[in-house]
């Protein structure tokens, strides 16, 4: 579970005249719902009732148990360090009780969280643990996942309506990397959402609340990513004439070998895609390059079913393909070579490579020109 960011941190001072032999610690509610912005927020507590000495915190730290049905690679159970947050807490004189108020965006809508801290005074130290159970979150309950039967097999999308959309709106589907879930985007989600755009995000196969397993941008990811296309289409708010397709990674590949002639989209994007299967493979670590075996086999048909180069006239939309400063190779070969395919085909194709830009193309970068191809895409406006 990604580290939470700080959103708000208040210290709150009140003396009591109760005296006993240690101090305490609490965090409350210990019934805990995220609010409609998908926000934890609890007030976390340490009362010193230790009649002579003060008390002074240590460290502060959560170990967590996701209990969301999800599929991906994520452990369920983990830990983080918040001892930035406890040093916010001032030492507690005898009979104080200092508080802090702890706001985070919610990493997931069932589950624990147990938090630790540790403190000292002149004498010992205390380590002390305060239990708080994830029941629900507002957010996340106001766009429940749409289940998409695909053969099988089924998988979930997430649908976020564009804000202050006056009529159907342009819409963009988001393919993550594979193992990535649907709905641990959609804070993200609702940022675009807030530009003027319907945003959807599928999960692949093996990830969220998938049947399926990963199966390397193969045959299964192709047809969950045609049928959130086509659940989409015809979703009330949506324009099925103004949607784009944007993958990234394996995500980025899935989206280029789906966008066919039949695809109701106006442009596909593909951000630090594989494009060759056996150039990406030579760039995997060992861990992924076993999982792309088990993924896709030895045959070596199967691997071409896998190439977006080979495919790259498949889309007759016009493509967008991305390399940040985060790819796992700087090899633009593949791009240059699906760029030239296309061309020697006139079909439209865009290209942004990071070893050519005049500086690294990093995540803001990246978002900004993948909305900037959207929206000349889509007419822009909603």
């Amino acid at each position: 579970m990604p580290r939470p960011h700080l959103l708000a941190a208040l210290l709150c001072l009140a003396v009591t005249g109760t005296a006993s032999a240690s101090p305490t610690f609490r965090v409350t509610p210990d019934t805990l719902r995220a609010d409609a912005d998908g926000t934890w927020n609890l007030w976390i507590e340490v009362a010193n009732d230790n009649g002579t000495r003060g008390v002074y915190a240590d460290s502060l730290s959560v170990r967590y148990r996701n209990d969301d049905p999800d599929r991906s690679r994520e452990p369920a159970q983990g830990g983080y360090e918040l001892d930035a947050l406890g040093r916010m807490i001032p030492p507690s004189g005898v009979g104080e009780r200092n508080g802090i108020t702890y706001s985070a965006p919610a990493a997931f809508d069932r589950g624990t969280l147990v938090f630790r801290f540790v403190a000292h005074d002149d004498e010992r130290s205390y380590v002390m643990e305060s239990t708080v159970h994830v029941v629900g979150n507002a957010f996340s309950e106001t766009h429940p996942p749409v289940m998409l039967q695909v053969g099988t097999q089924r998988t979930d999308m997430v649908v976020i309506g564009a804000r202050d959309a006056s009529g159907p709106a342009r819409t963009l589907l988001f393919v993550p990397p594979a193992g990535v879930p649907a709905r641990s985007l959609m804070r993200w989600g609702t940022g675009v959402a807030a530009r003027g755009w319907n945003v959807g995000i599928v999960s692949l196969p093996g990830a969220g609340r998938s049947t399926g397993e990963r199966d390397g941008a193969g045959p299964a990811s192709v047809a969950v990513v045609g049928a959130a296309v086509r659940e989409l289409a015809r979703t009330a708010g949506v324009d099925p004439a103004r949607i784009v397709l944007w993958g990234e990674r394996e995500g980025g590949t899935t989206a280029l070998l789906a966008a066919d002639s039949k695809s109701p989209v106006q442009g596909v994007v593909a951000v630090d895609a594989w494009l060759d299967p056996w150039a990406a493979y030579r760039a995997f670590d060992d861990a992924d390059q076993r999982a792309f075996r088990t993924a896709a086999g030895s045959d070596s048909a199967a691997w071409r079913a896998r190439s977006a180069l080979v495919a790259a006239t498949r889309p007759t939309v016009p493509v967008l393909l991305v390399q940040s400063s985060e790819a796992r190779a700087a090899d633009t070969g593949p791009a240059t070579a699906y760029e030239t395919a296309r061309r020697a085909k006139g079909l439209a194709v865009e290209t942004r490579l990071s070893p050519s830009e005049p500086r690294p193309l990093r995540k803001p970068d990246v978002q900004r020109i993948v909305l900037g191809f959207a929206e000349r895409r889509t007419g822009g406006g909603n």
